[in-house]
């Protein structure tokens, strides 16, 4: 299962369908891989375009280890691109209240940011969520310059003074 998994990790950014294919050949192996669904739903979703089989992934990981908060944080943001704000907004709670990191209040952000496409109100939380992730010590540009989850909010004014200020503390 473990060679299975690496494999498709390291095919993943080249050839997401064969490594979806490496992840279920790990998952077969062992059906406990959890690494390899987490990485079969992140190239489900951010590499195939697939967020719906990337949900029922992490559901299947969610019910063997419910306290999963990479899982639940994954599957919250495939939720909110796919517009299910009842079930995103609740994993949002539950990855918060779990942890409540820098790193975690971006992804968070993201979520927001993407459920703001259906709903204008959850563009607030998003850009509250980032302003408390860059407060809190978040310091990854390239992030913060290119995650596509964030695109829905990109255009607002607020979000550019908050990449204006992070930026200015870099300097």
């Amino acid at each position: 299962a473990l060679s299975w998994a690496v494999r498709g990790a390291w095919r993943r950014p080249s050839d997401p369908a064969g490594a979806v294919a490496d992840f279920d050949r790990a998952l077969l192996a062992n059906p406990q891989t959890w690494d390899a669904l987490l990485n079969k739903a992140a190239a489900l979703a951010d590499r195939l375009n697939r967020p719906a089989d990337a949900v029922v992934a992490l559901d299947k990981l969610l019910e063997r280890v419910p306290d999963h908060v990479d899982a639940r944080a994954g599957r919250g943001v495939y939720l909110a691109r796919l517009g299910d704000a009842a079930r995103a907004t609740a994993d949002a709670a539950a990855v918060l209240k779990a942890d409540p990191s820098p790193a975690r209040l971006f992804q968070m952000a993201g979520l927001y940011a993407q459920l703001s496409k259906a709903t204008p109100a959850a563009k607030a939380e998003a850009l509250r969520l980032l302003a408390r992730a860059l407060r809190g010590g978040f310091d990854n540009p390239k992030l913060l310059d290119a995650d596509p989850d964030l695109d829905p909010v990109r255009g607002d004014p607020e979000f550019r003074r908050l990449v204006e200020l992070a930026k200015g503390l870099r300097a």
